[in-house]
């Protein structure tokens, strides 16, 4: 039984490391999608966050923390316009993360709690 446990707790930090490497690079990509001019394109480097709170489990939860943690700060229209997700499940997310103390409102717009 112990075997078992011990694969099991493995088997998830593994996941763990995979989903944060997905959700990063899904990150990426909404973002190389619309950040752009008319002449040039701009590199996107890596971002700046090497780890997320824990207490993230949703994907879309860690997409959004990560978004507004790189961008210091984010509107709602620009959460829905860039991660393409509904206004009424950023709302859904925007208050589990303010709940748990992750994020705060700033005027108008969304950014990591200090």
């Amino acid at each position: 039984m112990t075997v078992v446990a011990f694969g099991c707790s493995r088997l998830r930090r593994h996941l763990d490391t995979i989903n944060v490497g997905l959700v990063q690079h899904s990150f990426l990509y909404h973002v190389a999608r619309t950040r752009h001019t008319d002449e040039v394109h701009e590199s996107i480097s890596e971002p700046a966050v090497d780890t997320l709170p824990a207490e993230l489990d949703s994907p879309r939860a860690k997409l959004v923390y990560l978004y507004i943690a790189t961008a210091d700060s984010a509107h709602l229209t620009d959460l829905q316009a860039t991660l393409g997700l509904k206004k009424i499940t950023l709302f859904s997310i925007l208050d589990t993360l303010q709940g748990r103390d992750l994020i705060e409102e700033r005027g108008d717009a969304y950014a990591v709690a200090s």
